[in-house]
């Protein structure tokens, strides 16, 4: 009987670690996180320059190019890449809109591992037009940003108003 248990033992304690070992997520340097938000952050960065900038192209560059990908607005969910692009197109190619700017006053930047990372960022719609006139809009963006054939894409994005904005 002791001899069966040790057997076991020395199978089973193999086994486990093995297991164990194969389950664990590779723990990060605080390094390797410093580097992957700086890559995030400037992939972002060029979102807002090309959202300020009412270059839906630009914008597109940095969403990822696949039927998987969403976006939430105005509580629509948009799904698939060209799909949000005829969205961003309408709204930025719209000379109602051109007068609007996006300026945040926090981003937040979590790294999950290697090829994942979540954004959150809060802020404003400036000069946005509205029926009153121009006015700020207080804003909330959460974004899925991975690395996909070696690029820092957003996989999934929300924005958030206490306002319905776009009316297209």
């Amino acid at each position: 009987m002791k001899n069966l248990m040790l057997k076991v033992a020395f199978l089973i304690v193999p086994l486990i670690s093995f297991w164990g070992c194969q389950n664990t997520t590779n723990e990060l340097s605080e390094s390797e996180k410093d580097s992957i938000t700086k890559e995030v952050r400037s992939e972002f960065d060029k979102v807002i320059a090309a959202a300020n900038n009412h270059d839906a192209d630009a914008m597109m560059q940095i969403q990822w190019n696949s039927e998987d990908y969403m976006y939430v607005g105005n509580g629509t969910i948009t799904k698939g890449w060209e799909s949000m692009l005829k969205g961003f197109d309408s709204v930025h190619s719209n000379p109602k809109y051109q007068s609007f700017t996006v300026d945040l006053d926090e981003v937040i930047i979590r790294v999950i591992d290697r090829e994942a990372a979540m954004i959150i960022a809060g802020g404003y719609f400036n000069n946005f037009p509205t029926e009153e006139g121009p006015k700020s809009i207080k804003l909330a963006l959460t974004y899925l940003m991975q690395k996909i054939d070696g690029n820092w894409v957003i996989t999934v994005g929300h924005e958030s108003t206490k306002e319905d904005l776009f009316n297209l």
